[in-house]
């Protein structure tokens, strides 16, 4: 969940569409109402301004304007000049805070992007990471939540604890203990008979 400290700041949403594209069946603008109703969820309530970054104009550039994103074209290594350009960009500016999303490629083991976010996070900006696979690295503490891009895209929960399950699965687990629990009355119970 949001801290109070970042729960009412603007939200920058920066979005790979090379590592994370639009969803079959989804729409730019249902893409857009996902990932704002996700941050809703997870308590930010800023306003949220998304920014999407290719290596080749989409086909279906209009659907992106109109449904507020605004389309960048570079040729090079878009997580890194993402970055970069989140650094130069008002986002960071060191006098407000604010909170950063990042959905692209899994950079928990590239030593380059994780000391960039790290110094984002440590001028006051919360970090947030959306990814289409679970991490294989360890990110730390540096974002203060991560999504996989299935679960971000159709408005979904983050992953737990940075392990790689989604909330999906954390909440079957939790079924299955509680039907643990209820055994181990039962068991109580027998031995108490047999005694």
């Amino acid at each position: 969940m949001a801290t109070s400290k970042y729960s009412a700041t603007e939200i920058g949403v920066f979005w790979d569409l090379e590592y994370c594209p639009i969803p079959d069946g989804l729409t730019p603008a249902l893409v857009s109402q996902n990932i704002k109703s996700a941050l809703k969820n997870m308590g930010y309530t800023g306003e949220v301004s998304i920014k999407a970054y290719s290596l080749t104009k989409p086909k279906n550039e209009e659907d992106f304007e109109s449904a507020g994103i605004t389309l960048c074209y570079f040729d090079w290594d878009l997580t890194k000049r993402i970055i970069k350009l989140m650094e130069a960009n008002h986002w960071v500016d060191d006098d407000k805070q604010s909170n950063l999303m990042l959905i692209s490629e899994d950079i928990s083991e590239d030593g380059d992007y994780i000391n960039d976010l790290m110094k984002i996070r440590d001028r006051d900006h919360n970090v947030l990471l959306a990814q289409p696979q679970a991490a294989v690295g360890l990110l730390e503490t540096i974002p203060s939540a991560i999504w996989l891009w299935s679960s971000l895209s159709v408005g979904g929960s983050p992953v737990d604890n940075q392990s790689g399950s989604s909330q999906v699965l954390t909440d079957k687990k939790k079924k299955k203990k509680k039907k643990k629990k209820k055994k181990k009355p039962l068991a109580v119970k027998k031995k108490k008979m047999k005694n």
